[in-house]
């Protein structure tokens, strides 16, 4: 019948390493490494809108989750931020 192929046995060293044709020239600095994207924001953007925020705020004040005082702050928080 047909001859088996076989391939060659990998060596324990490994793969050669290959250098790129243009890589840099050793006599020179690396390129300084820029991020790729601005890094995010210590404060999470909020998902809701003002409009919707004054609201679940009400929700909690008349469920007696929030004090007037604290409704009237948290409120005034977020007008401020329009």
């Amino acid at each position: 019948m047909g001859q088996q192929h076989r391939l060659p046995r990998p060596t324990r060293r490994g793969t050669p390493h290959q250098v790129p044709a243009h890589g840099p020239d050793p006599g020179q600095d690396p390129p300084s490494e820029q991020p790729s994207a601005p890094a995010p924001a210590s404060a999470p953007q909020p998902t809701t809108t003002p409009v919707e925020q004054l609201r679940q705020l009400a929700e909690l004040r008349d469920a007696g989750i929030l004090s007037d005082e604290e409704f009237t702050t948290k409120k005034a928080e977020i007008l401020a931020r329009m």
